[in-house]
């Protein structure tokens, strides 16, 4: 059994939360499973009450190669009562 790769990385120090891209061979060009790893990780951080800060970024010269589409099929996980999706907009999402 092979072990998946981790294109995602999540890293906490205090408040503040780094998601990075790490596939800075094909310029953290976003696949199914990238996007897959991404949702996890959101969702770590919006199950974490000490995260107030989650910054998205790209390892390597290119922060993503190709466009992010968000179909239905990607589209954010909720709670049964809206939660997630509360508690991601409260706090301050940022992009470098």
């Amino acid at each position: 059994m092979t072990e998946e790769r981790q294109f995602v990385e999540y890293e906490r120090k205090g408040n503040i939360v780094t998601i990075a891209m790490n596939r800075p061979e094909k310029l953290n060009a976003v696949s199914d499973e990238v996007v897959r790893q991404l949702m996890t990780a959101f969702r770590e951080f919006d199950a974490d009450p000490d995260a107030h800060v989650a910054i998205l970024c790209g390892r390597g010269r290119h922060f993503a190669a190709a466009p992010m589409y968000i179909s239905a099929s990607y589209a954010p996980v909720r709670s049964s009562s809206g939660s997630a999706v509360r508690k991601v907009t409260a706090r301050t999402p940022a992009i470098c």
